[in-house]
């Protein structure tokens, strides 16, 4: 997720963690103070822990913290996705305080970073960016990314696996003009052209259920023989649901994120939604922590790391996929 995070984290639905915001978490590394027999020391950051996304993405960073014990890995998250001073206390502290990596999911405040990124760089500081738009440094180091726009081709793969006649369709996007998100809607848009599905109405909900139900409501009345809706992140896709269930439309919802309610409401079958393309945040936070030790032990690393498009969740598939999501956060945590 917005970013998707990016609006996907981005829009994940809000969660209730014990954990108090702010607090840091630590790593297989052990204190900050505990580096003296380490081969190197990194940084991880999150800047909040208040949605799912977040949360699975850095229980995963620290489960994977705890395969790498010559390396000190301090994770550490913030009050809110948007809170900069806790980045940039962060940030300032990072080089006397020994870290020679920091690898930090931005959340909604990449651009207010750089200065400080730039200034921590410049110091010797290696930076990777994850899960989210990098901002434009001057010496970015890697970057750890899902395939977004493959992400949605799947889903529009989908589309018209479901919907072999074709039809009408609208699409919901989340959030216009940020890379990661427009990926969402022009992986779909280009995987459906030439078929004989016809995208006839268009919204922007911004990531938000309540906008994201008014927009259906308004597509189904002003076209009520949808085939389809594609919205492009689940944290929308609910209140799409809610338009579609209320018109008693026959639409078809598919979307993209693998959020836990969402594959509670596919794994029923009995509704409209579906099938959702899961977001890979256990892979992108174990993939960043993995980043981050090859870099702090000396090691060459690729300026982009791609996760790939991961498998379709349905009716079918569904339980499974939340059973190893509701595993995996349990494994960090015990």
């Amino acid at each position: 997720m917005v970013t998707l995070q990016r609006a996907v984290t981005l829009g994940a639905a809000a969660l209730v963690v014990a954990t108090a915001a702010g607090c840091a978490s630590t790593g297989s590394g052990g204190s900050s103070g505990s580096s003296g027999s380490k081969a190197g020391k990194v940084l991880v950051l999150y800047p909040y822990l208040g949605d799912q996304s977040y949360v699975r993405e850095k229980a995963a960073s620290v489960a994977q913290a705890k395969k790498h014990p010559d390396v000190t890995i301090d994770i550490k998250a913030g009050p809110n996705r948007t809170n900069v001073d806790f980045f940039l206390t962060e940030i300032g502290n990072a080089k006397t305080q020994g870290y020679s990596v920091i690898a930090i999911n931005t959340g909604g405040t990449a651009e207010q970073l750089i200065p400080a990124l730039n200034k921590a760089t410049d110091q010797g500081v290696k930076v990777v960016s994850f899960d989210g738009a990098p901002p434009a440094l001057k010496h970015l180091t890697s970057t750890v990314n899902y395939d977004n726009f493959g992400a949605a081709g799947t889903a529009g793969k989908e589309f018209m696996s479901l919907l072999p006649d074709g039809g009408d369709i609208g699409t919901i996007r989340c959030l216009a003009g940020l890379p990661d998100t427009d990926a969402f809607l022009n992986g779909f848009l280009d995987a459906i052209k030439g078929s004989n599905l016809k995208v006839v109405a268009t919204g922007d909900a911004k990531c938000d259920p309540d906008q994201a139900r008014t927009i259906a409501e308004n597509m189904l009345t002003a076209h009520p023989d949808l085939v389809g809706i594609y919205d492009s992140v689940d944290v929308s896709a609910q209140g799409t649901l809610k338009a579609i269930q209320a018109a008693h439309a026959k639409a078809i919802l598919g979307s993209i994120g693998g959020q836990e309610y969402a594959l509670k409401t596919i794994a029923t079958g009995t509704t409209n939604w579906k099938f959702t393309v899961p977001y890979p945040f256990e892979k992108i936070g174990a993939q960043a922590v993995d980043t981050a030790v090859e870099l702090a032990q000396g090691k060459s690393v690729p300026a982009k790391v791609i996760i790939p498009p991961q498998p379709i969740a349905t009716k079918d598939n569904a339980d499974k996929v939340l059973a190893t999501i509701q595993a995996s956060i349990s494994g960090a945590s015990s």
